[in-house]
């Protein structure tokens, strides 16, 4: 069955079903177990969480550990979790003029504060990120096969890529 994951929601599902969303500046997150064919997609839209929100999924820090815990609840073992990315585009060019003086502001990069913070969230709780397709100024379509661990990627216009 194909699963759909909304913007700031995650789901674990297994074998044989697909998970999958859309995205620009958002990240999907995949956090996988191959040998027990279960599997994890989180749609984070920002990098972190400072304003007490309750919705888990919507924050990179936030989503990957409610993944991990949903997992360790039935009795998967985090150290075989590893996990693949994708999203983190510049969907706009944004320029900022301070002082006579036009250019971009970090604050504004959203695609790639996410990406930062995902990887960052990954290492600190110990999960392998294992292949990744990020950044670039496109959204994507991901559909991730629990099967197999492939991911595919499909933007407009262009080929299609499985990592």
């Amino acid at each position: 069955m194909v699963i759909n994951v909304s913007m700031a929601d995650l789901k674990v599902a297994e074998t044989p079903d697909i998970l999958q969303t859309t995205l620009g500046s958002c990240i999907g997150i995949t956090i996988y177990d191959r040998g027990n064919n279960i599997g994890g997609l989180a749609h984070i839209m920002l990098p972190v969480n400072n304003n007490g929100d309750t919705n888990k999924a919507k924050y990179a820090d936030s989503a990957i550990s409610e993944l991990i815990r949903l997992f360790t609840k039935i009795g998967i073992d985090r150290s075989s979790l590893v996990s693949k990315i994708a999203g983190g585009a510049k969907m706009f060019e944004i320029t900022k003029k301070i002082n006579n003086v036009v250019g971009s502001s970090y604050m504004l990069e959203i695609g790639l504060r996410n990406e930062e913070a995902v990887r960052e969230g990954l290492r600190k709780e110990g999960i392998r990120l294992i292949a990744a397709e990020t950044g670039k100024n496109y959204g994507r379509n991901i559909q991730f096969e629990i099967a197999t661990g492939k991911m595919t990627i499909k933007s407009h216009g262009r080929e299609a890529i499985i990592i």
